[in-house]
């Protein structure tokens, strides 16, 4: 069985469909994202099932027991009771030996992104239309490579930081540059979270630099995937 939380719009359960036998699960709170991954799945019949759930609504053990679970590009964008919430279903719904993979925001440059996403947010009136949040943001992004001078270690890395904000399509640079729940996770505090499931790193894979990171109402948006990937087991 596998359980993928936050689904989209199904692009990776489709895949793993033709990989696997056992039933699948995709958890997402938007119905709009609910429904493209249903018809996407729909060759897959009985065994595809698709939740259109608030993840804080649902009951770890109502959902089963996953040889393998799928989280990625959601944790560290939501707020702590979510992140707390997906952690717990990680840890009572993984089966024994089974596998559970995660991608998150870790380090010192996503550390400094939020730094930079944290003044962006101060910079922007939440209340205005958009389009005025984007550009208020970028223009206010172009204006931070003085905090640090040039040819410093310090300078380099706000510099890359800056330009990896700044290349991001509108939307994605909205969806995380202007999101209040945005925040990188300490590697030692996700494991002190699964711990007490009996869940530990079983090793660690590397991002890609740029991928396909589907929101949810597309899969066409392009975003760059700083997130490192863990295996975790039980």
């Amino acid at each position: 069985m596998l359980f993928r939380s936050g689904c989209g719009t199904g692009a990776q359960l489709e895949r793993l469909a033709g990989q696997t036998r056992g039933l699948l699960v995709g958890v997402d709170i938007s119905p709009v994202s609910c429904e493209a991954a249903r018809k996407r799945l729909a060759s897959a019949g009985a065994r595809a099932q698709i939740l259109a759930r608030d993840i804080l609504d649902i009951e770890p053990g109502k959902l089963g027991s996953f040889d393998l679970i799928l989280h990625l590009g959601v944790i560290f964008i939501t707020p702590p009771p979510v992140r707390a919430r997906i952690l717990e279903i990680i840890g009572k719904c993984l089966a024994p030996g089974g596998v559970a993979i995660l991608s998150y925001y870790a380090g010192e440059l996503p550390k400094r992104r939020a730094d930079i996403h944290r003044a962006l947010r101060v910079a922007v009136d939440p209340e205005s239309d958009y389009a005025t949040q984007i550009a208020t943001a970028r223009a206010t992004l172009a204006g931070m490579h003085n905090e640090h001078p040039p040819g410093t270690r310090e300078y380099a890395l706000l510099d890359l930081a800056l330009k990896q904000t700044a290349a991001q399509p509108d939307k994605i640079f909205f969806h995380e540059a202007l999101n209040q729940a945005f925040e990188p996770m300490d590697t030692s505090a996700l494991e002190a979270a699964l711990a007490p499931h009996g869940i530990s790193f079983l090793t660690y894979l590397d991002a890609p630099q740029v991928g396909v990171a589907p929101t949810s109402r597309s899969e066409e948006h392009t975003s760059e995937l700083q997130s490192p990937m863990y295996l975790v087991c039980r």
